[in-house]
This record gives C-alpha cells, structure tokens and sequence, in this order.
C-alpha cells in the first residue's frame, strides 16, 4: 500500500500542484451545483401533479452516480405516497404500463437509459429525465413526449472527442445535481415531499450544508482542524471498515467505499449497522492478515516476511436517527473489546436527514480525495464507472 505524505496534505501550494484535475474545486462547488439544480427542477416541473394524474409506481434507473437510489429512498422512504422502486438493467418490468412513472437519470450517454425511454413510450409509461440539456437522452425522453429537467453541469459536450476521458461530468461530482433533481421530480409525482415550490426549501438548506463542510474541508484548514484530512491521514495504509449507523449513514458509507475504490484506487468494505456488524466484525476478530505467526520472536527471519494488512473501522452516525444510537453504541462496545480503540469516526447533527447526508457524504468525499492525493495515487480521471453504467444504485 502507497504511503500517506503527510506534510503534503499541509501544503496548500502542494495539494494544488498535485490536484491537476483540480477535484477539489469540484468538491467544493456541490452546494453550488445543487443551486443551479434547483432552479433547473423549478423551471422544467410543474408546481405539483393533479392527483388523477399521479403515477401508480416509480421505476428509477440510474448508473452508479452515487448510490443515487439508495439515497433517494433514505430520505422519502418513510413518507412516500408511492412506492419507488429501483429498475434492474436497462429493462422494465414485465408489469410496467400506461399507469406507472420512468425516472431515468445519467449523463445522457448511457446506451441502456436511452433504450429504457424507447421501452418506456412503447408501453406508455409516463417518463421523466435528469440529465444535461442536448444529450442523447435528453434527445430521446423529449421524442418520447416525456419531461426532461437539464441538470447543469460544467462538462465537455456530449459526442465531441475526449468526452469519456475529460469530462468534469464525474461521478465524484455528479451524484449532487442528480440527486436534486430526483428529489424534485418524485416530489412533483406525489412519491416524496419535496415538491417544486416550497418543499424544496431543505434541499436550499442542503446546499447551505455543503458550503459550510466544504470551508472546514478546504485544503488551507491545518489537518487537526480538518476532519476530512484527519479521516484520510488514519486510513491510510489500511482496508477502511466503513459502518453506518442510521438510514442515511447507511447510504454515506456505501458511498465512501465507492469513492474510496474509484478515486484513490483503496480496497474498501461498507455496510449499515447492525446488520453489517453481525458479519464485518470477523475481520476485527480474526486479526491482521499477513501477520507474523509470532511477533514477539524477535529472532524470526523477517526478510519474506509479508506486511501485515490492517483494517480500521470507520463509523458514520447520524446522530439525529433514533435508529442510531443502539448500532453505534453496540458497535463502540464492540470495537473496544476487539482492542481497536482508534476509530474514525464522523457524525452529523441538526437539519433534515438530506442536510445530514450532505455532510456525511462530503467529508467523505474530501477525506477520499485527500488520501489520492497524498499517496501519490492522483484523484480518477473523471468519467468514472463506465462499467455500471445502467446498472440499478
């Protein structure tokens, strides 16, 4: 595993110099891209749709921007009126007609969501689209007489050379402004509450969320004030064992494992408390692997001696869930026992659970960013995931 360089991540003019595909700057216009999603929703949606005319069901398919699905349903799970359900593929269901709502979402390119807009006009689904104005999907969803909600991004136009390899279109920075513009369409179809007008105030607020993390993450903040470069400095040289505890938590962690494997080229493992402590904690349990046999021999030949791989638990709480309390409690008494007293962990509190996630996700973000960097791995070029484009997340 590549060596963290600490002093690096104290040096702004350093992070600067090795952050050419300038990632971080990205990271830090999320509250502003979440903004211009908004105003994007605002304009292509009605206010609200007439009850007669609400969808029985949401079909969403989404390439792996994210989890962009997962966290659609942690946050309008419990109030939906409608049931959201996440599509397989690039393929309907055999039920799907006249009666149910489409809800692609992706950079527009993706074969598989262009096909599933053909599927959708053939059987009559409704079908609305979040994708950038003047893509193939957006080209599609419109010739199939659906909504498209033009998701501004700051990338190289579709279809002109270079676009897989240098759009800033990433999955790193993509995941807000989808987002958004999700939470606005399933609140204009009645399946969440974050209606056009004024159910869009927490998503403002949400975008507030992310300014403020992105200031105490920003590359000029000392690393014993920064708590994305506090997180990146103890997992590095490590397998993190990210846990989440609480709904939204649940989702900030698959998405920190993701982006841990996509932009610092990091093995990772996730999963949401309890369940994941039932099976996860064996990896605590069974010790470091690769370890010496018996290292208080202090006369073992330690030339083939492989480095031991460590693993180091990472706890997401959202404070606020009543769910939480008990998993992150049970999983700190857990912990202990194993003799792991260092945790990383990282909590949110107050606001809305979109407010939360937002926090949640961006120090993770940062923190992933951060650990590319002072490894000398260097943040994934954009246009990551190519390989689950259409697959349900």
């Amino acid at each position: 595993m590549n060596i963290l360089d600490e002093a690096l991540l104290d040096d702004q003019d350093g992070i600067a110099r090795a952050d050419t595909a300038e990632t971080l700057r990205a990271l830090a216009g999320a509250g502003a891209q979440v903004r211009r999603a908004v105003q994007a929703a605002r304009e292509a949606l009605p206010a609200a749709i007439a009850p007669r005319d609400r969808p029985r069901t949401v079909i969403l398919s989404a390439p792996a921007y994210g989890p962009l699905g997962h966290a659609l349903r942690a946050v309008t799970g419990a109030d939906a009126a409608l049931p959201v359900i996440l599509g397989a593929g690039g393929t309907l269901p055999g039920w799907a007609g006249p009666m149910d709502l489409v809800l692609t979402a992706g950079r527009g390119d993706e074969p598989g969501l262009i096909d599933l807009a053909g599927q959708a006009y053939r059987r009559g689904c409704q079908t609305v689209a979040a994708t950038p104005g003047g893509s193939a999907l957006d080209a599609a969803v419109q010739q199939s007489r659906g909504v498209v909600v033009r998701v501004p991004v700051d990338a190289t136009p579709v279809g002109t050379p270079g676009y897989a390899d240098d759009t800033v279109f990433a999955a790193q920075t993509a995941f807000w402004p989808l987002f958004t513009a999700l939470l606005a369409i399933t609140g204009a179809c009645g399946a969440s509450a974050f209606t056009p007008g004024e159910g869009l105030a927490s998503v403002d607020a949400m975008a507030d969320r992310l300014d403020e993390t992105s200031a105490r993450c920003r590359p000029a903040a000392e690393a014993y004030l920064n708590p994305a470069k506090g997180l990146a400095g103890a997992i590095a040289g490590t397998i993190p064992v990210v846990w989440g505890a609480g709904t939204v938590a649940g989702v900030a962690a698959e998405r920190f494992a993701t982006m841990l494997t996509g932009v610092a080229a990091a093995a990772a493992l996730s999963g949401p408390l309890p369940i994941a402590g039932r099976y996860m904690d064996r990896v605590f349990r069974a010790g470091e692997a690769g370890a010496a046999a018996d290292p208080d021999d202090f006369f073992r030949d330690r030339v083939d001696e492989p480095d031991p791989v460590r693993m180091y638990p990472v706890l997401l709480v959202d404070h606020d869930d009543p769910a939480a309390v008990g998993p992150a409690d049970h999983a700190r008494r857990t912990l202990g026992a194993l003799g792991r007293a260092a945790v990383g962990e990282v909590g949110a509190r107050g606001g809305s659970p979109v407010e939360r996630l937002a926090e949640l996700i961006a120090v993770t973000d940062f923190a992933a960013v951060y650990l590319a960097l002072g490894t000398g791995v260097g943040p994934a070029a954009p246009g990551l995931f190519p390989w689950t484009e259409g697959g349900p997340r």
